[in-house]
């Protein structure tokens, strides 16, 4: 047994370091792609509700906000995005990111009470995520408080953006990545452009294998043992409860798996909705932790990025839990809309589509066609 969990720390450990390298990779891919295609990146996300869109859609299809946000600091730290054309895509990533428990709960369609319970513990995470949005984006896009106040305390972090630097993580991931570039380019006799492509195709295919193994191995190692503390956490207080859900995110790397274990808690009746939307807040600060890990191989442009990603989920917690008639809402609104989805399953499955697919990407199609 003891060796069985020495085995996994040490394939934990490893994985971690192939997550790194890959967020490296990406940025020496965009490096090797050219000043050109960085300005056409930049500028096809320079509307903030195009990105915003982006985020949406891309974490609802790969169902993980860690891996858009992950890819988000790689390309930040490249010079492919600026910090600011990149937070409504962070933004729009803790939308897309609420796919997967609306999914776990549809799996009680056939018990109404326990899909009502369900449902709604799925969708307040939805509910939540879009009153933040709907709050700081806005004011984001007006005063940019965010952005001016994550890149100065990455200044602060890690030095300012003029200064070169390599830290100990770049410094251990430093010789594979320029190993994977020599082998590309020898076996490969590729040009600049080409090579960059090819590494960049790796990174993204090294990022997905990297942290979906290092989810799979942490929730192996974590998930019973966190089912059996949920059981637990009917005592406790609310902000006993937010960090708990920090923390058993942080742990496993996915708030997907985090309050997709309350779904089906919910609908036995084992947590009520007001349990589980403390929980479900702690792990949207969990979360961020991530895309923290990620801006250790990058730099202060991606750590600013990743800075936001923790004050945006933040903020949302301050302003919104603490007072009781703001509070109130989401919980109003998750019932509301779990009540409408049992009376109406059909178009409860409709509105699932339409929300995280059918909507973003019509709006999508309808900006290229007019900016084409």
């Amino acid at each position: 047994m003891q060796k069985t969990t020495h085995l996994r720390l040490v394939s934990l450990i490893v994985l971690v370091y192939l997550f790194l390298v890959a967020i490296k990779l990406m940025g020496d891919a965009f490096h090797l792609l050219g000043h050109d295609f960085a300005v056409s990146l930049i500028g096809w996300t320079s509307n903030p509700f195009l990105g915003l869109l982006i985020g949406i859609v891309a974490t609802a299809i790969i169902q993980s906000s860690s891996v858009t946000t992950s890819v988000v600091v790689g390309l930040v730290s490249a010079g492919g995005l600026t910090v600011g054309n990149a937070i409504p895509i962070v933004m729009g990533a803790n939308i897309g990111t609420t796919i997967t428990n609306v999914l776990v709960s549809l799996g009680y369609l056939r018990n109404n009470v326990e899909f009502r319970r369900a449902f709604a513990a799925a969708t307040i995470h939805d509910i939540f995520n879009v009153l933040c949005v709907l709050v700081f984006l806005p004011l984001e896009l007006a005063f940019g408080c965010f952005e001016t106040l994550a890149t100065s305390l990455a200044s602060l972090l890690y030095g300012s953006a003029g200064m070169s630097y390599q830290g100990p993580i770049q410094f251990l991931v430093k010789p594979l990545t320029k190993g994977l570039e020599g082998v590309v380019r020898s076996f490969l006799g590729c040009t600049d452009r080409s090579a960059g492509l090819v590494l960049l195709g790796l990174a993204f295919l090294l990022i997905i294998m990297a942290l979906g193994a290092m989810v799979k191995l942490s929730r192996s190692m974590m998930v019973e043992r966190i089912e059996q503390f949920f059981d637990r956490i009917l005592s406790f207080n609310a902000s006993v409860t937010i960090l708990i859900g920090v923390l058993v995110t942080a742990l496993v790397q996915s708030s997907s798996i985090t309050t997709s274990l309350l779904v089906p808690m919910a609908g036995a009746g084992i947590l009520t909705l007001e349990h589980v939307f403390p929980i479900t807040l702690g792990a949207n600060l969990g979360t961020t932790v991530t895309a923290l890990l990620a801006a250790l191989a990058g730099n202060v442009h991606g750590l600013a990025i990743a800075l936001v990603h923790f004050l945006f989920n933040l903020s949302g917690i301050v302003i919104i839990y603490p007072l009781p008639a703001v509070r109130r809402l989401p919980l109003y609104l998750a019932k509301r809309v779990a009540e409408f989805s049992t009376e109406h399953k059909k178009w409860a499955i409709i509105m699932i589509l339409a929300f995280y697919f059918g909507l973003p990407l019509a709006l999508l199609g309808v900006y290229e066609l007019f900016a084409g």
